[in-house]
């Protein structure tokens, strides 16, 4: 499953004020470790983040970055612990909550990763991408209806969610409900003239029932579309603080 990991923006109050030369050290040092993440060196930035928390324990951006440092080298134990680290500092904050339910999902830990998204949403109620990955999270387990229920929750949160219309229209076919298939996908292309996937689902379903006119015509759309990606994947991709 591509779930959607989002950048966290954080605007930190730290309890204990810096000097100055502290403060820039600290800085600097950040610096250095979103350089070292931008270049995909995450390696480096872990180090680089590490050695800021060992001067300054509650640094809220360095316990985020350093999550997002070890979730990139697919260390998940440790960006699990992390994600919660960073919400013990920043309990309000439902993008905290969000990462780690996509990175308790990416560890196969479904059940708790539900929850934490939840706890998002608890946060914040109008959080759309969370009833997004819930979804994602429930096909993965086999719960194709409640899935459905929460990618319908992302698009009345969001009516231009390509990515969610896709996803409810899989629900659809699973369940044999063709038409309803058919117009979800179509509003895909609707919200999202790029949905490669949304083209070729019409195009092999008009293939099955022998429209070849229609499934030629959306298989050379799909084909149109520039950097194909077949199925969603996040519209949002893991960034520094």
């Amino acid at each position: 499953m591509n779930y959607r990991f989002l950048a966290v923006l954080l605007t930190v109050s730290l309890a204990i004020p810096f000097s100055p030369i502290a403060a820039q050290s600290t800085e600097s040092l950040l610096q250095k470790g979103y350089a070292a993440q931008s270049l995909s060196n995450y390696s480096d930035a872990e180090q680089v983040f590490q050695r800021i928390l060992e001067q300054d324990p509650r640094n809220l951006e360095a316990h985020v970055s350093l999550a997002n440092a070890f979730y990139n080298q697919g260390k998940l134990p440790q960006a699990i612990a992390t994600y919660e680290k960073a919400i013990q500092i920043d309990p309000k904050n439902a993008y905290l909550y969000y990462n780690l339910g996509i990175t308790l999902a990416e560890q196969g830990n479904l059940e708790k990763a539900i929850a934490t998204y939840h706890q998002a949403l608890e946060v914040d109620p109008q959080f759309t991408d969370a009833y997004y990955n819930i979804g994602l999270a429930q096909y993965a387990q086999g719960d194709i209806a409640e899935g459905m229920s929460n990618f319908q929750r992302a698009i009345e949160s969001n009516p231009d969610d390509s990515d969610a219309y896709i996803w409810l229209g899989k629900g659809y076919y699973f369940h044999k409900q063709v038409d309803k298939a058919i117009n979800a996908w179509k509003k895909a292309i609707e919200v999202d003239d790029q949905a490669v996937y949304a083209y070729n689902s019409l195009a092999d379903l008009y293939a099955e029932q022998g429209q070849y006119t229609d499934a030629i015509a959306y298989y050379h759309q799909a084909l149109a579309v520039p950097d194909q990606q077949g199925i969603p994947i996040s519209a949002h991709t893991l960034e520094d603080v």
